[in-house]
């Protein structure tokens, strides 16, 4: 399971996050409440050849990537499987965050769920709205409201997990990549053709 849940982590980092994964070292897999999460060190500590984006936003999606593969893999040895009514499950269990089925590929359905695990921990304001969830361009787009509350950070755990999907297969969850045949789409290898 360590073994594979490294693979995973470097090859979800590679399309999320590109050149800049070099640079990061895995430092081993621990067990936690929320899953096996992958310890790593040397994330970035200057500007990316000249990205705008903050270094806090590429430190989450870090975070975002090891924080995805506990929650695929928390069940146990091997990654669960995707839920066949994910988007019922997800507003279920977060009616916080889903108030609408999301459009989105099943496969991105862990990624969901850490994401709406994530926001409650720091903190979702009670007028809080998701307006949608769906895939644009090969990645999650969330649109929400209210926007630039300074009081929770909910925000930057949206923007974390939304890059981070650049790497997850939209069908199974595996580590995938963009692939243009007319719409872009994020697929794994073994979903590539379908």
């Amino acid at each position: 399971m360590t073994r594979a849940l490294i693979h995973e982590f470097h090859a979800i980092a590679r399309e999320a996050l590109g050149d800049e994964a070099a640079d990061v070292r895995v430092m081993g897999v621990e067990p936690t409440p929320a899953g096996p999460r992958v310890r790593y060190e040397g994330v970035p500590t200057a500007r990316y050849r000249g990205r705008r984006e903050l270094l806090t936003d590429r430190a989450l999606t870090w975070e975002a990537t090891s924080r995805y593969l506990a929650t695929r893999w928390r069940a146990g040895p091997m990654p669960a499987p995707v839920p066949e009514d994910s988007w019922r499950q997800l507003m279920e269990l977060f009616p916080e965050v889903y108030g609408e089925p999301v459009e989105t590929g099943p496969g991105w359905h862990w990624l969901l769920t850490l994401m709406a695990e994530w926001m409650g921990e720091v903190g979702i304001p009670p007028e809080f709205q998701t307006i949608q969830v769906k895939e644009k361009y090969g990645s999650l787009r969330v649109y929400f409201a209210p926007h630039h509350d300074p009081a929770y950070p909910y925000e930057a755990v949206i923007a974390a997990v939304e890059r981070l999907s650049e790497g997850v297969c939209e069908t199974c969850g595996a580590p995938g990549q963009a692939r243009k045949t007319g719409w872009v789409r994020v697929r794994c290898d073994d979903h590539a053709g379908r």
